[in-house]
């Protein structure tokens, strides 16, 4: 099964405008998704964190995975993580990359949305035209296009990390415990992970 993707992130002028945008789409993505999925990608970086943080502390920003069900009965699954100064050099950019569920059809193998908090065809950046590959939704530890991969550390509490929370845990794309963590959601806030 090969899904739909989309991509958003902060980018030079293009065809399509400036700043926060689409930067890559699957062809058959419809309008009407595109507008839908753009309210629901965003990041905004935990308030104790570093402002302009260093390469190295840009690992330790947690990731945010979310599944919402579409007004058309799809499903989104997306992957958001903050990669610190855009293309102009203003920090607060991120990258979002989301796959497109058409409705009615599982995932491979009928997996829940977060066998796939880890999967190796998450990207942290847009694909040039000629670099896309397909997602075909593979979870931790199957083998994929790219070979096959390790399962990432389950969030939670080790060694000198912070008790898991909704928002608290281990970062799956470095595997070390996050250092920015609130004890529980902000009220009138919806942690997706």
């Amino acid at each position: 099964m090969s899904l739909l993707q989309m991509h958003y992130t902060s980018a030079p002028p293009g065809p399509d405008g400036a700043g926060f945008r689409f930067t890559a789409v699957s062809p058959g993505v419809p309008h009407a998704v595109l507008r839908e999925a753009e309210q629901l990608v965003g990041y905004e970086p935990p308030r104790d964190a570093p402002a302009r943080p260093s390469d190295a502390e840009l690992g330790l920003f947690p990731e945010m995975f979310g599944f919402t069900r579409l007004s058309d009965g799809s499903g989104l699954l997306s992957r958001t993580v903050y990669t610190g100064a855009d293309y102009s050099g203003r920090w607060g950019n991120f990258h979002a990359h989301a796959v497109l569920l058409p409705a009615g059809e599982p995932l491979p193998d009928d997996l829940p949305p977060i066998a796939l908090w880890g999967a190796a065809e998450w990207a942290d950046r847009s694909p040039r035209a000629a670099r896309r590959r397909p997602w075909t939704g593979s979870p931790p530890g199957s083998p994929t296009a790219s070979g096959p991969r390790s399962p990432p550390s389950p969030p939670g509490p080790g060694p000198g990390s912070p008790p898991s929370s909704p928002t608290c845990g281990a970062s799956p794309r470095t595997r070390r415990p996050l250092r920015w963590c609130s004890p529980s959601p902000t009220p009138g806030t919806s942690s997706t992970g």
